[in-house]
């Protein structure tokens, strides 16, 4: 694959190449390669792979987009569907699709990071902590741009992704 020209084209030269999938994933991924090969034979190109990937990722797009919408409905009918169960009394309503009951249960949130961070030390959870993974990678990045060594315990690798602008 042709080097890189972007921001971490320097730093990235000795680093293990991968493509960050799960082994299992990436067995998936390798089968479906291989019956496009199959598929697409003589007509592999550059510019018909990068039409077809530009339409898949429209697909995608649209997809995201209807789920989203999906998914904005199913909230607003739970939040009516809770007022309205809790307003009647009713626990559980059996229909032809299927039975929708409502179930209650405890939901955390962090008020105090530092507080919580000193609990979890106190009862033996420090294995538990970790970085948001966001976070490790910006660090991960810019310690590499500064020359800086690896964090230990942390395997960088130089991961191939392909990043597609629409025109």
């Amino acid at each position: 694959m042709a080097k890189g020209k972007g921001k971490y084209a320097e730093v990235l030269g000795e680093l293990p190449k991968t493509f960050g999938n799960d082994p299992k994933y990436q067995d998936t991924v390798n089968a479906t390669k291989a019956k496009l090969i199959e598929q697409i034979g003589e007509s592999r190109t550059k510019e018909r792979m990068t039409a077809k990937y530009a339409a898949l990722r429209a697909k995608k797009d649209a997809l995201e987009d209807a789920v989203k919408d999906v998914n904005l409905y199913i909230e607003a009918y739970s939040q009516l569907l809770a007022e309205t169960f809790e307003a009647e009394g009713t626990l559980s309503l059996t229909i032809e699709e299927g039975t929708l009951r409502v179930q209650h249960e405890p939901y955390p949130t962090v008020k105090d990071p530092d507080a919580v961070r000193a609990w979890a030390l106190k009862n033996g959870l420090e294995r538990k902590m970790s970085l948001p993974w966001k976070t490790l990678e910006g660090l991960v990045k810019q310690r590499l741009l500064d020359g800086m060594e690896d964090i230990p315990g942390v395997k960088v690798f130089n991961k191939i992704k392909f990043v597609f602008t629409k025109s």
